[in-house]
C-alpha cells in the first residue's frame, strides 16, 4: 500500500478499532496499541495548515501530513 491509497482497515483486519479525533482542519485517525495509540492517518481534511497546527500542538511533526494516508471517514 502506498501513502496515497485510502486505508479502510487496520492490520488486524477491522475498521472498528480506529480512534478518530476531530481537530481544526480535519480528523486525526489513531490505532490503539498495547500502550497508548499511534497516529495512522487522517480523514475529512478541510485545511492542511490547521491540521498541521493541531499536530504540532500534540508534539507531532507536520511531516506526517505528507507521509500518512488519508483514510475513509
Amino acid at each position: 500500500m502506498t501513502t496515497n491509497e485510502p486505508r479502510t482497515q487496520n492490520d488486524s483486519g477491522t475498521a472498528d478499532n480506529y480512534i478518530r479525533v476531530p481537530v481544526s482542519g480535519g480528523t486525526l485517525v489513531y490505532e490503539p496499541r498495547s500502550i497508548g495509540k499511534e497516529l495512522v492517518g487522517f480523514a475529512e481534511i478541510e485545511d492542511r495548515d490547521d491540521l498541521a497546527d493541531a499536530l504540532r500542538a500534540r508534539g507531532l511533526g507536520h511531516g506526517a501530513l505528507r507521509n500518512l494516508p488519508v483514510m475513509d471517514a
